[in-house]
C-alpha cells in the first residue's frame, strides 16, 4: 500500500503522561510500571531513572534523513537475529501512528505482564500466530486501540493538535534487551534490528546509540528518550 493510501491517525506527543495514560488504558499496571521522561543522554542524568528499565522509546528527528546511508548497509546483513524469535514486530501500515507502533512494541515487547482484562493481551497472542504482513490489520481492527489513541492524542500537552494529513517529520523507535543484545524495534523497517552487544544496560546504551545519531545531526537537541521503568 502505498504511502499517500495508507488510513492515517493523528500523531501522538512525546511525554511521558500521554505514554501512561495510553498503557494505563490499556492494561498496564501503572502503579507498578510507568514512563519517565530521561532529561539528558549523559549517564550522571540517566542513573536518576529507576532500574530495572524494560524499555526505551526514543523520539528521533529527521529519522528518514539518517537512515539513507545506513539502509543499504542493512539490507544487505538483513534482519534475522539469533536468539530474539520471541521478540513480537508489527510492520506499521498506520500513516502518523509510529507512536502506538513504538507502545505496542513497548508492551509485546518488555515482558511485564499486563492486566488480565487487557485488550492487549488476545491481540498480542493472535499476532504470534499470523505472518508479520497480516499482523497490522489486527492494529488497526482494534477498537479499543484506536479509541485510546484519539483520546491520548487529543489531549496532550501542545496547543496545537497536527491535522491527521500532516506528514510528521519526527519518528518513534523502540529499544528492548534480548539476550544481552539492543534491539530496535520500529515498523517501517523489515522486523527487528540489532544495534550490537549491551555493555552498560540497556537504558545507557540505546542514549549512547542515541549520542551517535546526535552527533551525524549536527549536535540537534530534539531527540529524547522516555523509559519503562518501576512507578
Amino acid at each position: 500500500m502505498s504511502e499517500d493510501k495508507r488510513p492515517r491517525w493523528l500523531a501522538l506527543e512525546s511525554n511521558p503522561a500521554s505514554y501512561n495514560k495510553w498503557a494505563d488504558s490499556l492494561g498496564l499496571d501503572t502503579t507498578q510500571w510507568k514512563f519517565e521522561e530521561c532529561l539528558g543522554l549523559d549517564p550522571e542524568t540517566l542513573s536518576w531513572i529507576a532500574q530495572p528499565v524494560k524499555a526505551v522509546v526514543a523520539l528521533i528527528p529527521a529519522y528518514f534523513k539518517l537512515r539513507e546511508t545506513e539502509d543499504p548497509l542493512v539490507e544487505l546483513e538483513g534482519y534475522d537475529v539469533p536468539g530474539t524469535e520471541d521478540l513480537l514486530w508489527f510492520p506499521q501500515t498506520i500513516g502518523n501512528a509510529c507512536g502506538t507502533y513504538a507502545l505496542i512494541h513497548t508492551l509485546a515487547n518488555s515482558q511485564i505482564p499486563l492486566e488480565p482484562l487487557s485488550p492487549l493481551i488476545s491481540l498480542f497472542e493472535q499476532a504470534r500466530s499470523l505472518p508479520t504482513a497480516k499482523r497490522s490489520d489486527l492494529l488497526l481492527n482494534c477498537k479499543a486501540l484506536a479509541e485510546t489513541h484519539v483520546e491520548v492524542a487529543t489531549v496532550g500537552t501542545s496547543s496545537v493538535v497536527p491535522p491527521l494529513e500532516a506528514k510528521v517529520g519526527h519518528h518513534f523507535v523502540t529499544f528492548v534487551e534480548r539476550n544481552g543484545l539492543l534491539i530496535e524495534l520500529e515498523g517501517v523497517r523489515k522486523g527487528p534490528l540489532c544495534r550490537g552487544k549491551i555493555k552498560e544496560g540497556l537504558l545507557l546504551d540505546t542514549a549512547a546509540y542515541m549520542r551517535t545519531l546526535v552527533a551525524k545531526s549536527s549536535g540537534s537537541i530534539e531527540f529524547s528518550l522516555i523509559a519503562l521503568s518501576p512507578a
